[in-house]
């Protein structure tokens, strides 16, 4: 299940355990040392308490002062329980033979009485009078035991014993434990919520990429290019494998742009070859059926029927052989060359066509360019007259035009709705519309033209304005 989930949770979930996991290491090895000192400070402790008490005690052994001696043990444990204070659970005082010469606890260990006997656990420790000093004990049940030798003169006289309970060393390892805890939550409090936003913020690239990937089925690799943010030339693998995506993504846009122009480009030339032969093949039986109409009004008609039928066939004829003549498209180089009054002329044209529509004329040429002015006066005036009649009444067009880097460059643009993505891939099939007006082939001419001179043509549009450019390219000789 763990392996379904999305990056954007793994890499904050594995943060976090890591997080867990650490504190959790953290307070056990803590609790661990301190498992082990905790023993050790106790003995240490129990003995200091022990050599406290040991000077005081030789006295009363060898005056025999039992009370005394009893009043000297209860001491410390007679300290107030809200005091962080070690406090003994049994002091005991044997005398030079090993019996109980005083307890604080009488009814365990009688006077006279040997402890051994009396409680179990203190069996086996060798506790008798001849006890070795300062030993550290542990009895059955946990609980710890020091001993203390009393001397008087460097003569012993007795051995002082201690013992600390199981539930009192519980109780501090038990405080460490809590403390422990507390300092543990808090920390994983503290850490947690910083490394759940540091994880989403690692993840963030890699869900962003998974997401266009998902996407590029639907979508085009451009649109989902420009959601990338832009990166710099440095950065850590992350950014770069996503600079890196961002730009395969802009490279399969501009393949897939460039297979479109070769397929569109194919698929003209193989229109227009197929228009050329049938242009051919339609214009022989036409001058023929032209010349049998001529020659028909030559020798006279009698009857009005018939010259009414004769003038509608003419007039047919001749829309057959215009429209004919356009299929027939060749841009042949003219004694004329491209100059700025061809433009003007274009402007000048289109303008008294274009009622209702405002053309924003812009001519940046001021030289002679060695391109067929005939052809290239048809190309921008069928591209300008199609801009109007896009745009509409109250509409406006712009046309600009100069040279650039050694090329003819002419942008026409205009407003109106945008073009669909079916009707830009057909535009330059002639007999194309929209809209149901005109038949398509002005601008099936002019890609054509633009094509014989060896230049491009291309469209782009949106809900601001549709754009044609057209670049005409001039040789360096032509241009010397």
């Amino acid at each position: 299940m763990f392996e379904r989930l999305s990056y954007r949770l793994k890499v904050p979930l594995n943060i976090t355990l890591v997080v867990l996991l650490t504190a959790a290491i953290t307070a056990l090895t803590l609790l661990g040392y301190h498992y082990r000192t905790v023993e050790p400070d106790l003995f240490q402790s129990g003995e200091r308490l022990a050599a406290a008490m040991a000077p005081a005690l030789g006295n009363k052994l060898v005056r025999d002062d039992v009370w005394a001696t009893w009043e000297t043990i209860r001491g410390p444990l007679g300290v107030s329980p809200g005091e962080d204070t070690l406090r003994p659970a049994v002091v005991t005082v044997l005398d030079a033979d090993g019996s109980v010469f005083a307890s604080s606890a009488p009814r365990r260990f009688p006077l006279g009485a040997d402890v051994a006997a009396e409680d179990a656990r203190y069996a086996g420790h060798g506790l008798d009078g001849r006890a070795v000093n300062g030993q550290r004990i542990r009895l059955e049940d946990g609980s710890l035991l020091v001993t203390r030798s009393v001397q008087v003169d460097e003569r012993r006289v007795g051995t002082l014993l201690l013992e600390l309970e199981r539930p009192r060393f519980l109780e501090l390892y038990g405080g460490a434990l809590t403390q422990a805890a507390w300092i543990t939550g808090i920390l994983v409090a503290a850490v947690v919520p910083v490394g759940w936003w540091l994880g989403r913020r690692v993840a963030r690239p890699l869900t962003r990429m998974g997401g266009l990937v998902d996407r590029m089925a639907t979508e085009s690799p451009g649109e989902l290019a420009e959601e990338m943010p832009v990166r710099g030339s440095e950065g850590d693998e992350l950014v770069r494998l996503e600079r890196r995506f961002a730009e395969m993504l802009r490279e399969l846009a501009e393949k897939q742009r460039l297979e479109g122009e070769v397929i569109r480009s194919e698929r003209l030339a193989a229109v227009g070859r197929l228009s050329a032969g049938i242009a051919h093949e339609v214009n022989n039986p036409l001058g023929g059926m032209l010349n049998a109409v001529s020659t028909q009004r030559r020798r006279g008609v009698d009857d009005p029927e018939v010259a009414r039928t004769l003038d509608l066939i003419e007039r047919g004829l001749n829309q057959i052989r215009q429209t004919v003549g356009a299929l027939l498209v060749e841009a042949r180089d003219t004694p004329h060359a491209v100059d700025p009054q061809d433009l003007d002329d274009v402007h000048t044209l289109a303008a008294t066509q274009a009622a209702g529509v405002t053309i924003h004329f812009d001519c940046r040429l001021d030289r002679r360019l060695p391109l067929p002015a005939t052809a290239v006066r048809q190309v921008l005036l069928n591209l300008l007259l199609n801009a109007c009649q896009a745009a509409g009444s109250g509409g406006s067009v712009r046309f600009v035009a100069g040279e650039n880097a050694g090329a003819l460059e002419v942008e026409v643009s205009n407003t109106g709705p945008a073009m669909d993505p079916e009707t830009r891939e057909h535009l330059f099939e002639p007999f194309y519309h929209r809209g149901g007006e005109g038949s398509g082939l002005g601008l099936w001419v002019s890609y054509q033209i633009v094509q014989q001179l060896g230049g491009s043509i291309r469209i782009t549009s949106s809900e601001e304005d549709t754009r044609f450019r057209v670049r005409l390219p001039v040789s360096a000789e032509e241009v010397a």
